[in-house]
């Protein structure tokens, strides 16, 4: 009986989620794919700056979205976004043909695609 209850709880555990360390190629990666056209989020920071500074900046970013993850702390300003309407059709001046977006910061598209893809992944296989 011991045995068969040791052998379970170490099935059970190995199905505990642990984040990985996001690595420095896959943040340049996606440094690397940002469009440049697109609206700027609350923390002012354009993905023309970050994709050209991507090289400089690669390091550090790394470090902060595996010190977010290590910490369990997502920075407030990651939390915020702008929301804007979007036009949709008909009657311009009728507020229900309006939808609403919000304007992320690139940074924390960043670390959210990093989490979704391990989350993803975890969940796949268990």
């Amino acid at each position: 009986m011991g045995g068969t209850l040791l052998l379970k709880l170490c099935h059970l555990l190995s199905f505990v989620f642990k984040f990985s360390d996001i690595q420095e190629h896959f943040v340049r990666k996606y440094l690397a794919s940002l469009k440049t056209k697109k609206a700027i989020g609350l923390d002012k920071i354009s993905s023309r700056l970050l994709k050209d500074s991507a090289d400089a900046i690669t390091t550090s970013l790394t470090f902060l979205y595996n010190r977010s993850l290590s910490s369990a702390v997502f920075l407030s300003i990651w939390k915020m976004g702008k929301v804007v309407p979007i036009f949709k059709s008909g009657d311009r001046t009728n507020a229900s043909n309006y939808r609403p977006i919000t304007i992320l910061s690139v940074l924390s598209k960043i670390i959210e695609k990093a989490v979704h893809m391990q989350l993803y992944t975890f969940l796949k296989e268990n």
